[in-house]
């Protein structure tokens, strides 16, 4: 949902998806002497107020400040125009007073605020789910909440305790959409990972109640802890399919058909139903009630389902979906592109939706970035763009000064204020690390919000070797759903990008404290949002100010 006040002298800007809303600030003129801004938010479902708070405060009413301390943002504002808050329940409504602090940190005098009225995005809603993870093990929440070491060592009731806190959803989906299917309908899945016990445990109970359940697995790569998992859960029956003439069979996918045998909900995404997917690295699962793309995914499955070599399976891609240039891609609609294709031409389309963008692009990659997204993204615009690998070691030059590029971190050792957090790889084995989405956003707060997301990783191999699915979303129709995967983002390239800079040897210490005043030079942290348009902070106040409302 996306809101906004601009009544006043200061102006609010918000964008909320199902657990994150985004508030962004601009005033009329510059505020000569602001010390910055204080957020309260009121549940409006329980009537709470809260004062929100941040990490710094003045060194005249704090020298010495307790490591982890928070501090109430009436009495130590932050000093910035953009603000996040990650703890929203969906479907809940909020209000936030939106409050400007002059004066001086000892006689602080404030202006007159400003509200807005966001309701967080219901995860279903009838039609579409977005649904992720939290995919932030490595995170002060986590260590302060849970024992160190691995998820299968943990007490049984800490381990549940902690697989409920880092799906935050997403297994959550997964069911909901599993338990949508009626006896005597049909669910036909195919899968590269397929391992997790309580995934597992929700499909063999809707055959139990009826559903006709059919499955096509990886019978490669991940074929020996397949079928253990398989074989355990008592699921050998139902496997149709151990798909071996694959290069690598890649896909994540559900289709739910009628009694009558007539498709009607998708599931698909980056998700592997494997421990590590639901719970430790970030993944996406998005479930759509839509009888056409279900049938097109529908005709795939039975493909698949004979095992074909690329050369056999080609001919049945490229008939449900042939390459469409970036211009042709229809509004207000969803089109899907299967894989192995004959060639990278979509691979080339995808990169230039990320050229073509006029004011926001991001994006997603779990491994290297092909050089088409390194050269789109570079390319010299004058708008942020931002992008999220896994690791540091797959992260590529930024050489435009508005690209911002994070990698997966943790916090390696304690530091500061902050304690050691765990990745996904203290707590799980096998995979990437931290994410593992496939997403790009192109102009999401746009009049043409575009999203591309589904299990193929942007690479030739995921485009013309692998059995993958995509999705693309184009156009007004699909706000809602850009709000979510863009909130989304937002809270994890904060994330990461905070502790990448953190563990970087070349980061100066953490500043604790507040500007009190202009430096001797006369710079203040107002500079960077006015009168400075060549700065990244500027700009984007500029994505936001200029949001489809």
């Amino acid at each position: 949902m996306r809101s906004r006040n601009i009544t006043n002298d200061l102006q609010v800007y918000a964008v909320a998806g199902t657990h994150t809303a985004v508030l962004s600030m601009d005033f009329r003129a510059r505020p000569e002497g602001l010390l910055g801004l204080a957020f309260e938010r009121k549940d409006l479902a329980s009537g709470r107020l809260s004062w929100l708070e941040g990490q710094k405060c003045f060194r005249s009413i704090v020298p010495d400040p307790v490591p982890g301390q928070k501090y109430p943002t009436h009495l130590h504002p932050v000093q910035g125009l953009m603000w996040k808050d990650f703890t929203l329940q969906p479907g809940q409504r909020y209000r936030y007073k939106v409050t400007p602090v002059f004066g001086t940190p000892a006689a602080l005098r404030y202006g007159p605020p400003t509200e807005v009225t966001v309701q967080a995005e219901a995860e279903w809603n009838g039609s579409q789910g977005v649904y992720f993870n939290r995919g932030v093990s490595g995170s002060q929440s986590y260590a302060e909440r849970f024992p160190p070491g691995k998820i299968s060592a943990m007490k049984p009731a800490d381990r549940e305790r902690a697989l409920l806190w880092l799906s935050r959803g997403l297994l959550e989906g997964l069911a909901a959409f599993i338990g949508r299917a009626q006896p005597g309908e049909f669910l036909y899945g195919a899968f590269y990972e397929f391992s997790e016990p309580r995934s597992l445990a929700l499909l063999k109970a809707a055959h139990s109640r009826g559903v006709k359940l059919q499955l096509v697995l990886d019978g490669k790569q991940y074929g020996d802890s397949n079928r253990a998992a398989v074989s355990a859960a008592g699921m050998l029956r139902l496997v149709k399919t151990w798909r071996m003439k694959a290069k690598i069979p890649h896909n994540k996918f559900l289709v739910r058909c009628s009694a009558a045998g007539k498709p009607v909900e998708l599931w698909t995404g980056s998700t592997n139903l494997s421990d590590k997917g639901l719970f430790g690295q970030c993944n996406t699962g998005h479930a759509l009630k839509n009888a056409a793309l279900a049938e097109r995914y529908l005709t795939y499955w039975q493909a698949l389902r004979a095992d074909p070599t690329r050369s056999e399976l080609m001919p049945v891609v490229m008939g449900l979906q042939a390459d469409l240039a970036a211009a042709s891609l229809p509004a207000n609609a969803v089109s899907s592109f299967f894989s192995p294709r004959a060639g990278t031409g979509m691979l080339d389309v995808y990169a230039d939706l990320v050229q073509g963008a006029q004011q926001l692009a991001c994006g997603i990659f779990p491994f290297n970035v092909d050089e088409r997204f390194q050269r789109a993204f570079n390319a010299p615009k004058d708008f942020p763009r931002y992008v999220i690998v896994d690791k540091k070691a797959e992260a590529f030059e930024a050489n435009d000064r508005d690209l911002d590029v994070a990698a997966g971190a943790a916090i390696k050792s304690p530091v500061d204020q902050w304690l050691k957090e765990q990745s996904a790889a203290s707590l799980f084995y096998g995979g990437t690390d931290y994410v593992h989405n496939k997403l790009l956003l192109v102009d999401p707060l746009g009049p043409q919000p575009i999203i591309v997301v589904g299990s193929a990783n942007f690479s030739e191999p995921s485009t013309n070797a692998n059995d993958e699915n995509m999705l693309v979303f184009k156009g007004p129709a699909y706000r809602r759903e850009a709000d979510i995967y863009l909130t989304e983002f937002i809270r994890l390239f904060d994330h990461f990008n905070f502790r990448d800079w953190l563990n970087s040897a070349a980061r100066g210490a953490f500043e604790p404290f507040l500007e009190e005043g202009p430096s001797l030079t006369g710079w203040t942290w107002l500079n960077k949002y006015f009168g400075h348009p060549q700065y990244l902070s500027f700009k984007r106040k500029l994505v936001f100010k200029n949001m489809v409302v």
